[in-house]
């Protein structure tokens, strides 16, 4: 079959089905109103007209459709590769999932009494659900044969995942958050006292409601759909990127938060409340700080598991996650020492003094920069290091990586602009006051916010210059001969040729013999890697691989 053509029939599919399954919500909400004897906005003759009417058209629509192409099938197998069919599959069981998921949750709301009953909600479970279920189906009989069609099963797996996980853990921290305030208050007023109807309140029956719902969702797919999963680059992303990094974004900014708070109570910031009353921030940005560590602790199980079932491992999500942390510190530290200098500056030069002197202003101050320094150090200062150590050991492959040339570059160019503007804005205050014949240190008054930013990126500066000197000698910008690879194979050999294409650094036109006898090399790390170099080494830009019983044999051509 043809693009146009898959196009048309898979296009038309989805949008018929999607009527269809909204009719039946539709009408299944009619007959459950009535049904029930309730007299909700929407169970009217109306709204049975409407559901039926798109029965009626895009029933049979998508009928005629999906027997075309299921007829097509059956004349040529090799359609289950094709990446419009899976991105059909893939796209209406995303959708499905996603409308069932939002009617659980409401649901959910009604069995806890936190909200009023609507029969669309189940009418939409019903339907939907009758959709997901027989696209799983076919899903699991015609498999994955094709590398594209497993990326979009991934794609599916992992960003429902994802969202489930993230409702799961927001459950999670209300329950958490409820009872450790109720429990704090317990402890400083003798009372166990939980806004919203006590402990059972709504602010409770909501965050179980979203603990349940995101729990199921995100047990099916990450337990189920994704188990085993260990050499995906989504996979890794998902861990990184999305688990790791949330996980250690809410950390970070809940232990900042309790950490700002107890500083300025120690500095004595005028305005703070009795220190019962403030400390209960504590109590309010603990469950954070819970579930962020529990979601790195257990998502760091995961990767030392994968770790031990696969030698080769994807390195990009997990470089990336190392630079992000890298940034995160940085950026803390960065922000920090400006205004510890700026501070230092006005307390001890008296006509600088001014702007801190109302209320006692320095004190907020220093309990900002102190927290900003007390989490970005030990952030940047155990980050940094490791990455180092892991670009001196694996050399130049880490050196020319997208996430490290980023960072690098990134820092750089962030702390010149900031030393440029600081720079000019300091001097032009400067050269103001010595033309005028005036000059004193009264310039530093307003002037001591610029000079921390220049001296903090006259500090950091020379040392990613130096950082980025050593990259490029070592050749990590020097631009690679790009070789035009060919893959001859037998089909089912997706996992090979994904390990090749990491190994090379680019993608592979892939050739497949159809024969049943066909045969997948294996090939160790070492005879990858050799395979690698007589690539690279190749006199011509063309290369073809023709996979053997005895491993890969490679033949440039012009």
């Amino acid at each position: 079959m043809n693009t146009m053509k898959r196009l048309y029939i898979y296009g038309v599919s989805f949008v018929a089905l999607i009527v269809t399954a909204s009719g039946t919500s539709l009408l299944f909400r009619y007959l459950l109103n009535q049904l029930l004897d309730r007299n909700i906005a929407g169970g009217t003759a109306e709204q049975l007209s409407l559901g039926v009417a798109m029965i009626v058209v895009g029933g049979p629509l998508w009928t005629v459709h999906w027997l075309m192409s299921r007829r097509q099938l059956d004349r040529e197998p090799q359609e289950t590769t094709a990446v419009l069919r899976k991105l059909y599959i893939y796209g209406v069981m995303f959708l499905a999932a996603l409308l069932i998921f939002v009617s659980v949750v409401s649901l959910l709301g009604w069995v806890f009494g936190t909200d009023t009953f609507d029969p669309g909600w189940i009418g939409q479970v019903l339907a939907w659900g009758t959709v997901w279920a027989y696209h799983w189906n076919v899903e699991r009989r015609e498999g994955q044969p094709s590398a594209d069609g497993l990326t979009l099963r991934r794609w599916y797996a992992y960003a429902t995942s994802l969202y489930g996980l993230g409702v799961m853990v927001s459950g999670i921290g209300g329950v958490l958050g409820v009872l450790l305030g109720g429990i704090y208050d317990a402890l400083t007023n003798g009372q166990f006292m939980v806004s919203g109807g006590g402990l059972w309140g709504e602010g409770m029956l909501d965050a179980i409601t979203a603990a349940i719902a995101g729990g199921v969702w995100w047990a099916f797919h990450w337990l189920y759909f994704a188990r085993g999963d260990v050499e995906s680059t989504l996979r890794q992303v998902y861990l990184y990127i999305f688990a790791f990094l949330g996980g250690a974004l809410t950390v970070l900014f809940s232990v900042a938060g309790i950490l700002n708070g107890l500083l300025r109570w120690l500095l004595g910031v005028p305005g703070l409340s009795e220190a019962t009353i403030h400390f209960r921030l504590i109590a309010e940005l603990l469950p954070a700080t819970l579930v962020g560590g529990a979601l790195l602790a257990y998502h760091w199980q995961v990767v030392r598991e994968d770790s031990q079932r696969v030698a080769s491992r994807t390195p990009g999500a997990r470089r990336s996650f190392g630079y992000a942390m890298s940034a995160m510190g940085l950026s803390a530290m960065a922000a920090g020492t400006p205004m510890l200098i700026g501070l230092v500056i006005g307390l001890l030069i008296p006509s600088a003094r001014d702007t801190l002197a109302g209320a006692d202003a320095w004190r907020g101050l220093l309990a900002t920069a102190l927290t900003l320094l007390i989490i970005g150090a030990p952030l940047w200062f155990w980050s940094w290091p490791r990455i180092q150590r892991q670009v001196t050991a694996l050399g130049i492959d880490e050196r020319t990586a997208t996430s490290r040339r980023i960072y690098v570059y990134g820092v750089m160019g962030i702390l010149a602009l900031a030393a440029l503007g600081s720079l000019i804005g300091f001097l032009t205050m400067l050269l103001t006051d010595l033309l005028r014949g005036e000059f004193s240190l009264d310039f530093l008054r307003d002037g001591k916010w610029l000079l921390g930013v220049v001296a903090t990126a006259g500090a950091l500066l020379p040392y990613h210059w130096q950082v980025l000197r050593e990259d490029q000698e070592a050749g990590a910008e020097a631009v690679p001969a790009r070789k035009s690879v060919t893959l001859l194979i037998c089909e089912g050999a997706n996992e090979f040729t994904a390990r090749l294409e990491e190994a090379l650094g680019t993608r592979i036109r892939v050739m497949q013999v159809v024969a049943p006898e066909g045969i997948v090399p294996a090939l160790s790390d070492a005879q990858v890697s050799e395979l690698v170099a007589r690539v690279q080494e190749a006199p011509s830009d063309r290369v073809i691989l023709i996979a053997a019983e005895d491993g890969v044999r490679a033949y440039p051509y012009r």
